[in-house]
């Protein structure tokens, strides 16, 4: 599992385990979670762009939801998740997916999903049967890298 802040969407940030400002360290470890990584590619005062890659399942969906509830806590209701990396979406990520959604809807913010392909969205409609996920598929250019 990786869990760190693109130091290069945040200048004159030095590499260290991802935190949004004015955030204490949890008082429990990080559950392992292999094949799974989150990473806050950029954010500011209201928004994050949030990059997921792997099999979110089991202690993954936990780390997930840690990241995404540090982000509102510092009151970023404008939030990019990026899917385009995940294999696999557990009942419990879901959750945490749909969650999210309504926390920051009720807080008049946004939750977008993106680099969702037919396999992802497959499991997303799984998860959400009213369909109130706002789903974004990938570009032409971002399937093409995600192919390579």
């Amino acid at each position: 599992m990786t869990l760190s802040l693109d130091t290069a969407a945040a200048p004159g940030v030095g590499s260290r385990p991802y935190r949004p400002a004015g955030v204490r360290p949890p008082a429990e470890p990080i559950p392992d979670a292999s094949d799974f990584e989150v990473r806050t590619v950029s954010c500011d005062r209201f928004r994050a762009l949030v990059r997921v890659a792997g099999s979110v399942a089991g202690d993954a969906a936990t780390v997930l939801a840690r990241v995404l509830d540090d982000h509102q806590r510092a009151g970023r209701r404008f939030v990019r998740l990026d899917l385009r990396g995940v294999k696999t979406l557990s009942p419990p990520a879901l959750a945490v997916v749909r969650r999210t959604h309504e926390s920051l809807l009720a807080a008049r913010g946004t939750l977008i999903l993106t680099g969702v392909d037919a396999r992802i969205s497959a499991m997303l409609r799984r998860g959400d049967p009213d369909g109130r996920l706002f789903l974004i598929a990938p570009t032409a250019a971002e399937a093409a890298v995600s192919v390579r």
